[in-house]
């Protein structure tokens, strides 16, 4: 092992090798991420807005405008509620907030519509546009809250102190200080919820009833052979996304929040009555998120038996199926996501920023209108059918793990990685002893989340598959079929693992800070 070690650092040093590694990066990148998942653009369809794919757009977009905005409106002051927090009451708003995250889609939809619509929960709302309405708000809050809440963490208190002891109040402190220095978080926070919400496909179906949304509309129409109508929708939602992505990027960088004519004494006022505001906060956060999101804990205390063996056992296939896909999708990930996030991190050959924004095109596209753009894409080559559906988790998981790699390598002191290759040291060895090691935290959140996103994803695989079934897909037939506690059992499986993973990962990310 050291002689390989010894002949790869030896082989760094040629001046072809890196070039050569970032050249694949960026062609694994276009032929197998990029170009798969806006490839229907390129089809040439013409667009056909009959009643029923108005009616589907206009549902998803209400949706999304509903999810976004109250994630806007509760969302921002709940990350300023987690910013000012202390001690255990940070740790656990913290972790109440990732919750959601670590919940596989599948199991979230489940767990909403046993909450608001059926007999063991509230049965308050049926299913439609409102309970989808609900479901996506819970589904989209924690981006909004995490993006805000990471920006508040970055803030030099200076500013807020300066204020203060010129007798500005804490209300009129963030006010004029805080929210403006924090409007880009705030309006990519937006675009994150916004987009994710006209994405989300396995967990709408559970709760959409009569209603459906476009990514629903997508596979109902390929699966009934309408393929123009399937494009038509795919077409637009890619468009519309990252339309949606370039705009909120511009408003993030032009844009100001600037909230004047506030009457001085009615603001010392308000400040009186924070903790209401803290507490309405928090009871919009446990009603409409938490709660919602994990009643399926309390339907599964409620069961008297087991699923049969043959469930078991088939649930344990599928389990199996998804790993298998993302491990492999991760494996493949990792090694030309990092290359591609050096690539971008240092703006290689003055194409960082390019293909930043590519990066972040797949990370909006709707995951239903990337497994139908991949499915033609791919459609000439016969592959087998486990193939194409790990073609689809490597397009859409991607990003995830490039994104906060590539950030990290942005923001990395680049005089010590100099000061080693000044020492002697190869290029191999100045990545591994002292590159790697700063951004190790970014590398294992990247990793995670990217294997989770694999784990409990729906709409892209459903675009693509035809026998094959992984266990978000089964816990859909499964609610589908009416086997609720059958579905119940596998969502707990999921929800284990994927929090099994997020512990694993933070314990990860506070070692390798700690050993940096």
């Amino acid at each position: 092992m050291n002689r390989f070690i010894r002949a790869v650092s030896q082989l760094s040093k040629k001046k072809w090798v890196s070039p050569a590694l970032y050249a694949a990066a960026v062609l694994f990148f276009l032929f197998f991420v990029f170009f798969p998942a806006v490839f229907v653009i390129s089809m040439g369809l013409r667009v056909d807005l009959n009643p029923e794919v108005v009616a589907a757009l206009e549902t998803s977009f209400g949706v999304s405008l509903i999810a976004t905005a109250l994630s806007l409106l509760f969302g921002v002051p709940m990350a300023w509620l987690v910013f000012r927090s202390t001690g255990w009451k940070k740790e656990i708003l913290n972790t109440l907030v990732d919750m959601p995250l670590i919940l596989p889609t599948a199991a979230l939809g489940f767990s909403v519509y046993l909450f608001w619509g059926s007999q063991y929960g509230l049965a308050l709302i049926e299913k439609g546009f409102w309970m989808i309405a609900l479901l996506h708000t819970a589904f989209v809050f924690p981006y909004v809250v995490r993006t805000v809440a990471a920006a508040f963490e970055e803030l030099d208190p200076v500013y807020e102190t300066a204020s203060r002891s010129l007798g500005a109040n804490t209300l009129t402190a963030f006010r004029t200080i805080s929210l403006p220095l924090v409007k880009s978080s705030a309006i990519i926070g937006g675009m994150l919820a916004f987009t994710h919400s006209l994405s989300e496909t396995g967990a709408t179906m559970m709760v959409a009833g009569l209603a459906s949304t476009a990514p629903m509309q997508v596979l109902a129409y390929k699966n009934a052979g309408n393929i123009p109508a399937a494009a038509s929708i795919s077409f637009i939602l890619i468009v519309f996304a990252v339309t949606f992505l370039f705009l909120a990027k511009h408003l993030a960088r032009k844009a100001s929040i600037s909230i004047d004519g506030i009457s001085p004494r009615l603001e010392k006022r308000l400040v009186k009555f924070s903790f209401f505001k803290n507490g309405t906060v928090l009871a919009f956060f446990f009603i409409l998120i938490i709660i919602p999101a994990f009643f399926l804990f309390i339907f599964l205390f409620q069961l008297k038996a087991l699923p049969q063996a043959d469930q078991m056992a088939l649930i344990f296939s599928s389990l199996e199926t998804s790993f298998l896909i993302a491990c492999a999708v991760t494996a493949v990930n990792l090694f030309f996501g990092f290359l591609l996030a050096m690539f971008i991190g240092r703006n290689k050959w003055g194409l960082g920023k390019l293909f930043e924004s590519a990066n972040e095109v797949v990370l909006v596209v709707p995951t239903s209108a990337l497994g139908f753009s991949l499915a033609f894409y791919w459609s000439g080559l016969q592959f087998p059918e486990l193939l194409v559906i790990a073609l689809a988790h490597l397009s859409f998981t991607f990003p995830f793990v490039v994104t906060p790699i590539a950030a990290a390598i942005s923001a990395l002191d680049k005089n010590l990685e100099q000061a080693a290759s000044t020492l002697g040291a190869t290029p191999f060895k100045v990545l591994s002893s002292v590159t790697l090691p700063l951004i190790l935290p970014s590398v294992l959140a990247g990793v995670v989340m990217g294997f989770m996103r694999s784990i409990s994803e729906t709409g892209a695989t459903l675009a693509v598959a035809k026998s094959v079934s992984t266990i978000p897909v089964l816990i859909v037939n499964m609610v589908k079929a009416n086997q609720l506690a059958d579905a119940a059992v596998a969502c707990a499986i999921l929800f284990a693992i994927s929090f099994v993973l997020l512990l694993v990962m933070r314990r990860g990310v506070r070692r390798a800070r700690s050993a940096a």
